[in-house]
């Protein structure tokens, strides 16, 4: 039986907790502040409580880790039970925020949302034999309840027939748990999130924050030069939704960029390119650019790319342009070949020269990837192009992912770029040795390097 420790501050409110039916309680929870006053009421109804933490919206990763930390660190100090699921944000993405990015807060992505996951929480009580099911979602004023409730229900009536657990529709935010929960978020000093957990809910008043994530090329075959100076090429893209760089935008009287990890004239940067050409096209006003880059500058990880194409979304939601996801594309891949990808940012088949995209099916689900760059190397794009003889493969990229699984990739999926680069970079080259030491299924150089990613089961 779980019992209270004397240092929490105060005294919480002595209200009598009634469960549906008796049992284990398995109690989904978003974060240590909405859960603090939730999980001592618990413990002094003597309820048998295990925390149940699957929040695949938050976004970026590092702040997933900031909260789920700061949820461990509090489970801890009451001596409540732990578990987490597995968080695979790319997967929230194509099931929740598909065609639904820029609609409203308490609309149809975030009732989506909470069906998303308290469906993996209900199907894990069943799993796991819990007899109740709740959430801590209800207790944050900012959520609807009703769409909680409604989601919290139909997880659990979707269930295969058996051991179903119960839904408790609990309202946390009456009987004086509020304001504990007010109390003691202030006075045990827990995190300040500054919105709700999605990239989707950063839209504050004349500003938006988002994160452009990396990319990894899963094969890469340069097929043929172009009569423009290019080269066709066949790769499927695929987010890295781990790796992020940090990307606000203000309305703002005049233009300032601030961009912090670039070494090129401000100018010349493809998040003020695009402001640029919507600005001239669609006549708006000025803005304020702050760039914080954690992707490394010529990596093959497509940061600027990506900045490109997030800068683009950003000033379509901040000037409410109503642009179309084709007609953003069509914009990024004007200022860079790759951009377009990042409209979507979902797994998808490159060709023509990196802007001819078909959305894929996402197959790496059940794995984790890790990336890596060997310190002080760097490829020049157009010297690695210049060293590579174009030629059509057999069977072609396509065809291997798509026919093979992922433990034959290491001999049949292939980067162009390795050959050459490799001989010149051999740490390049040995870096990839080391991601199949380490247990990788599949490992390669992305883009023209000098990234190395290694893919690795869960």
């Amino acid at each position: 039986m779980l019992s209270l420790p004397i240092d929490l501050p105060g005294n919480g409110p002595d209200i009598r907790l009634s469960p549906p039916c008796e049992g284990k309680i398995l109690l989904h929870c978003c974060c240590a502040p909405c859960s603090s006053a939730i999980l001592e009421a618990c413990i002094k109804n003597n309820l048998d409580l295990t925390v149940f933490f699957s929040n695949s919206n938050i976004f970026p990763y590092q702040e997933y880790e900031t909260r789920k930390k700061e949820l461990i660190s509090y489970c801890e100090r009451l001596n409540v039970p732990y578990i987490e699921d597995v968080y695979d944000h790319a997967d929230w993405q194509k099931q929740v925020a598909t065609d639904l990015e820029w609609t409203p807060e308490r609309g149809a992505r975030c009732q989506k949302c909470f069906r998303y996951r308290l469906k993996r929480a209900a199907e894990y009580a069943q799993n796991h034999g819990y007899a109740v099911l709740t959430t801590t979602l209800a207790s944050s004023r900012w959520k609807d309840l009703e769409q909680i409730n409604r989601a919290g229900e139909l997880a659990v009536s979707q269930l295969n027939e058996g051991n179903k657990p119960q839904w408790w529709d609990m309202n946390w935010r009456k009987e004086g748990l509020q304001l504990r929960r007010s109390q003691l978020v202030k006075e045990l000093g827990f995190y300040n999130q500054l919105y709700c957990g999605c990239e989707y809910s950063m839209v504050k008043e004349g500003s938006i924050v988002m994160f452009p994530p990396a990319k990894i090329n899963l094969g890469l075959n340069v097929m043929r030069k172009r009569e423009d100076g290019f080269h066709d090429i066949q790769t499927l893209f695929y987010p890295v939704f781990g790796l992020c760089d940090r990307l606000e935008v203000r309305k703002s009287d005049e233009f300032n960029a601030e961009l912090d990890g670039i070494n090129w004239p401000v100018e010349k940067d493809l998040c003020v390119k695009a402001f640029r050409l919507m600005q001239e096209k669609y006549g708006i006003e000025n803005v304020h650019l702050i760039l914080h880059k954690e992707i490394p500058v010529g990596a093959g990880l497509g940061g600027g790319s990506s900045d490109c194409a997030f800068t683009i979304k950003a000033l379509n939601r901040l000037f409410e342009l109503g642009l179309s996801i084709e007609e953003m594309e069509e914009l990024a891949s004007s200022l860079g070949s790759d951009c377009a990808f990042f409209i979507k940012c979902r797994p998808s088949w490159g060709e023509g020269k990196g802007d001819v995209l078909e959305t894929a099916k996402d197959c790496l689900k059940g794995y984790t990837i890790k990336v890596e760059i060997p310190k002080g190397e760097h490829i020049n794009t157009a010297l690695a192009y210049s060293k590579i003889v174009p030629h059509i493969h057999t069977p072609n990229l396509r065809d291997v992912i798509e026919g093979s699984n992922i433990e034959q990739w290491k001999r049949l999926l292939h980067n162009d770029f390795e050959d050459s680069v490799f001989l010149e970079h051999p740490r390049i080259a040995q870096l990839k040795k080391e991601m199949y030491l380490r247990g990788a299924v599949y490992a390669s150089m992305s883009g023209s390097g000098a990234a190395v990613y290694g893919i690795f089961k869960k």
